[in-house]
């Protein structure tokens, strides 16, 4: 999240970990009012005096109804699918199933993202259909594919192969589908390389974790000890003349601790 920085005009945001220090290193080492601690950070009265009472933010509860739907989302999503992405239908079923009477409307906000993906992909399965029949295709929206889950990938993946059975061309496929023909062809050639299932389940994305860790400036003893030093101490604890943290004094810590020079542009705001 992008924080506003502090004393900007405009609706504020929430309160964010580096503020919260230094709320309270104005108030206990500065010896400054409330008053004068609001006024100076344009935050309300009320505001400084419950981060200063209370430093920690207090964890948000979970009603019993999300939690069961957070640890069944993998059932729920397929009885969502049987249900023809219909919210009262799966109400029933997972009643019955479960015997747990879920509120429409929270059902309604956990399946939102599930009906908009597998909308796209029905609408594009049944353009596909309307070509078999009548040479006829349609041209989908233009579709995304990283935004769609895990599941909705690998369904697209295997319409895509289905229809290259079919004997439709690549071409023709890409542009049902509203994805882009070098897309297509890296599914089809993991398909005529590595097979059906291969291609289906993809692969992930991203180095391999043995070059991310050749890569690495600090070992990964150094960033926990430095993330530590960070959350539990603040610079002037640590003999450095700053009330807070930024990336100088991120810097000036990794040099004075590990030995080591990073550039101050490679350090995270």
């Amino acid at each position: 999240m992008t924080y506003m920085s502090l004393g900007a005009r405009g609706p504020k945001s929430m309160i964010d970990r580096t503020e919260i220090e230094l709320i309270r290193i104005l108030h206990f080492e500065n010896h400054l009012s409330i008053r004068q601690i609001a006024r100076m950070l344009k935050r309300s009265r009320n505001t400084i005096e419950r981060w200063l009472k209370n430093p920690e933010p207090a964890p948000k509860k979970l009603s019993s109804n999300r939690v069961f739907l957070e640890n069944h989302r993998s059932e729920i999503e397929d009885l969502f699918l049987e249900c023809e992405l219909n919210c009262l239908p799966l109400q029933r079923a997972i009643k019955e199933k479960f015997g747990e009477v879920i509120p429409i409307r929270m059902l309604e906000r956990f399946c939102k993202k599930y009906r908009k993906e597998w909308k796209l992909l029905t609408r594009l399965g049944f353009s596909l259909h309307l070509w078999y029949n009548s040479t006829m295709m349609t041209e989908a929206n233009s579709l995304d594919g990283r935004k769609l889950s895990l599941s909705a990938q690998k369904a697209l993946r295997q319409r895509v192969i289905e229809a290259y059975k079919k004997g439709i061309k690549r071409t023709q496929i890409a542009k049902t589908f509203g994805m882009s023909r070098q897309w297509v062809w890296k599914v089809l050639r993991a398909f005529e390389k590595h097979g059906e299932e291969a291609a289906i389940a993809g692969h992930s994305r991203g180095p391999k974790p043995e070059t991310c860790d050749k890569m690495r400036r600090l070992s990964r003893q150094e960033e926990a000890k430095l993330m530590a030093w960070i959350i539990d101490s603040c610079p002037s604890q640590l003999k450095f003349p700053w009330a807070v943290w930024t990336r100088k004094a991120v810097r000036d810590l990794i040099r004075r601790e590990f030995g080591k020079e990073i550039a101050i542009r490679t350090i995270s705001a």
